[in-house]
């Protein structure tokens, strides 16, 4: 079959030949890397929480635990309503003139002891922590109560807000 052509013709035939094959490899590996990058911004949304290994993630959420109790203590409560969860604050029927009955009491500067954290992947870019501490003095570090809370930090905006909850709905949630 090839034996009929020119020599001409057999050196177009291995160019389109490899031409073709150069092709082909190309479409291969561009179909593999865009199914790739599809596979990696795969997040599992769980309904399960699991503790928080990494050290600065849990860092992260004690400290955003610890500027909460930063603008109760200097009864800051625009700030407090700002970080408050929207759902939170809506539920609760929260404002200016009542949040302060939804508030750790205390009569004293308080601080938080971190405890256990879990976490749990929402959504693309937000994650539901679970936190379980303590409400301490800051003068002291004598506890005061048991302190469980509900943070909502989006990675795209960096920003986050907060819930408090109470034992019984953060129960069973993170163990």
């Amino acid at each position: 079959m090839f034996d009929n052509l020119s020599d001409d013709q057999r050196k177009v035939l291995r160019i389109w030949f490899v031409v073709g094959v150069i092709v082909i490899l190309l479409l291969l590996f561009f179909s593999y890397s865009v199914y790739k990058e599809k596979k990696e911004n795969e997040v599992n949304y769980s309904n399960v929480y699991t503790k928080v290994k990494d050290y600065n993630r849990y860092y992260t959420v004690t400290s955003l635990v610890e500027k909460f109790y930063s603008y109760i203590n200097s009864k800051d409560y625009n700030n407090v309503l700002i970080i408050l969860n929207s759902d939170y604050k809506n539920t609760n029927n929260i404002n200016l003139s009542n949040i302060d009955n939804y508030l750790p009491k205390h009569e004293v500067n308080i601080g938080f002891q971190p405890g256990l954290i879990c976490t749990k992947q929402i959504s693309k870019d937000l994650t539901s922590y679970y936190v379980k501490g303590n409400t301490v003095s800051s003068n002291t570090g004598d506890k005061i109560s048991d302190s469980y809370y509900n943070i909502i930090l989006d990675s795209i905006s960096f920003t986050y807000s907060i819930s408090i909850l109470t034992s019984d709905e953060y129960r069973g949630e993170c163990s």
